[in-house]
């Protein structure tokens, strides 16, 4: 499969289960970086190894988008 995101950063919201998680594998595959962004420390930490098993870079940060001043600060 081509690389086709390789020098692209990706950031996913929400992404420690479900579509988000579905999302940065996806983009794992394809040599995307990023950061994903979840409030739920333990499913994002199990999403990382993912990623980084499918070859991806990516980093988790603890945080919930829905407060302006909590995404300011990270």
């Amino acid at each position: 499969m081509a690389e086709r995101l390789e020098s692209t950063v990706a950031v996913v919201t929400g992404r420690g289960c479900g579509i988000g998680r579905a999302i940065v594998l996806a983009f794992a595959k394809e040599r995307a970086r990023g950061a994903v962004t979840d409030v739920l420390v333990e499913e994002g930490e199990e999403a990382v190894q993912m990623i980084e098993e499918n070859g991806g870079e990516v980093v988790s940060v603890e945080t919930g988008i829905s407060q302006a001043g909590e995404v300011a600060a990270k």
